[in-house]
């Protein structure tokens, strides 16, 4: 049986109300520096919401009207909404094609405003994107530069799930040099820990790196790149 977008949307919105908690969407509310609108709805339950979703209705669900429905998710401006929306579009990666960049971009300009959904959608949605069409390392560098906090963080998390399995060290490097002077924690902390996600694979670069921008580097930045360096490594990064 085919059902509507509006039919969908309002399964998808009754779902949610039904395991949400006030006392915990008050908890969010005060957990997030960025103003949200939460309805209190633990992260596994909203991906076990997705999962039952997605396979109740993958057979008759179109990549377009994922989109649509996705977009209509989160258009609502709730961030359970938005949550089920970016975890949902994930289970379409067989559909991704070289269209999908450009939408993806949109919706982190339009639609994402917390590091939780940045940090959702890009490394899962661009990552993947970025590995099966690699000339992206371009336009997602050229995010760096951007003016939007989002897109500025999204240029460095895309990568932090590619590059355990692949080395992205050269194209993480590269941004994070250019977010270097950044005075924003988020945009300091997402460095930190894409470098130090990097150096799984070439930590030989990444220590290179550091040692060399360490006095100018964000002592926030620094701190998360070598968290799971060994202690002699510490004392040597963390000394001025």
């Amino acid at each position: 049986m085919t059902h509507s977008l509006n039919e969908l949307f309002s399964e998808i919105k009754q779902n949610l109300r039904k395991e949400s908690e006030p006392a915990f969407a008050l908890g969010m509310k005060n957990f997030f520096k960025e103003e949200i609108n939460s309805i209190g709805v633990r992260r596994p339950k909203v991906r076990r919401l997705v999962n039952e979703f997605y396979l109740k209705h993958r057979k008759n669900l179109s990549f377009k009207h994922s989109i649509e429905l996705c977009e209509k998710l989160m258009e609502e401006n709730i961030f359970e909404y938005t949550d089920f929306a970016v975890l949902l579009i994930q289970k379409e990666k067989k559909n991704y094609s070289k269209a999908s960049f450009k939408l993806f971009e949109k919706w982190i300009q339009k639609f994402i405003n917390n590091w939780a959904h940045c940090d959702t959608l890009c490394p899962h949605s661009i990552g993947f994107l970025i590995e099966s069409y690699p000339e992206f390392t371009e336009n997602v560098f050229s995010w760096s530069s951007s003016k939007s906090r989002w897109l500025k963080r999204a240029s460095i998390v895309s990568y932090v799930n590619i590059c355990r399995k692949k080395d992205y060290s050269k194209e993480i490097i590269k941004t994070a040099e250019n977010l270097l002077n950044d005075k924003d924690d988020l945009i300091q902390k997402a460095c930190g820990w894409a470098l130090r996600e990097a150096a799984k694979k070439n930590k030989k670069e990444i220590i290179s790196f550091i040692r060399k921008n360490k006095l100018k580097m964000p002592r926030t930045m620094l701190r998360y790149s070598i968290e799971r360096f060994n202690e002699k490594e510490k004392k040597e990064l963390m000394k001025k």
